[in-house]
């Protein structure tokens, strides 16, 4: 079991995955992480697909290598959801090895689902410094997306064993906590509430931010910067 950071997008559109899928691609580029993983031929990487395949009651999930037209082909098959994980092309700090985005819709009530994660491990084990900018390179990833999708709302949250513990941080809505979620066992910590704003929202987090503690579990907080607005380039 690992830890997940993740941030969810949550869409209201009638132009469904077909139309969200390259310009997402065509930002990830620009920030410099493309499809093709490092260690493999150019142009071939690896994505999952998760759709209802006929003849099975239920749905069928696979997390294939191919080619870039393989993937291409499946996004516009539009059967359910994909993800596709990026891999950087950075050679300069902080360099986060991968990024999987992930999207999925609802045609009867025109919602699009758009997930951006990265796994836990980058963030455990480093200084309190690399967490900070590891850290805020992920968050201008996430405004990023927020500011491709609008209008939407979001939120970032860790995730391990299969359940979601509350926002560290939202986008176009308060942060708020839900009874129902796992918490940070922040003893000694109080949490700020910063709030950023965006060209068309806002976008708020914690402060302290919780980082998973590799081998002992729990959490340690690391106080972030407070410009989050910038995307390392």
């Amino acid at each position: 079991m690992s830890h997940t950071l993740s941030c969810d997008f949550v869409v209201k559109s009638e132009r469904g995955a077909i139309y969200w899928w390259p310009l997402i691609f065509a930002a990830m580029e620009h920030h410099s992480f493309s499809f093709s993983h490092p260690d493999q031929p150019k142009g071939t990487g690896y994505y999952y697909s998760n759709y209802p395949k006929e003849g099975l009651e239920h749905t069928s999930a696979s997390y294939s290598f191919s080619s870039f037209k393989e993937v291409w082909n499946e996004i516009y098959a539009d059967r359910g959801e994909i993800l596709v994980s990026f891999w950087s092309t950075r050679s300069t700090f902080p360099k986060l090895e991968n990024l999987d985005v992930s999207l999925s819709e609802s045609k009867d009530d025109h919602i699009v689902s758009v997930s951006l994660s990265l796994a836990g491990a980058e963030l455990m084990g480093i200084t309190d410094e690399e967490v900070n900018e590891y850290f805020t390179t992920f968050f201008g990833f996430a405004q990023m997306l927020y500011a491709i999708c609008q209008p939407c709302t979001g939120e970032m949250y860790w995730e391990y064993a299969g359940e979601n513990y509350n926002p560290i941080a939202t986008f176009g809505k308060p942060l708020e906590t839900f009874p129902t979620r796992s918490v940070y066992d922040g003893s000694g910590y109080t949490f700020q509430q910063i709030a950023h704003k965006e060209e068309q929202g806002f976008s708020y987090r914690l402060d302290p931010v919780p980082v998973p503690i590799p081998n002992h579990g729990g959490w340690k907080f690391v106080s972030v910067s407070s410009d989050l607005n910038r995307m390392r380039e």
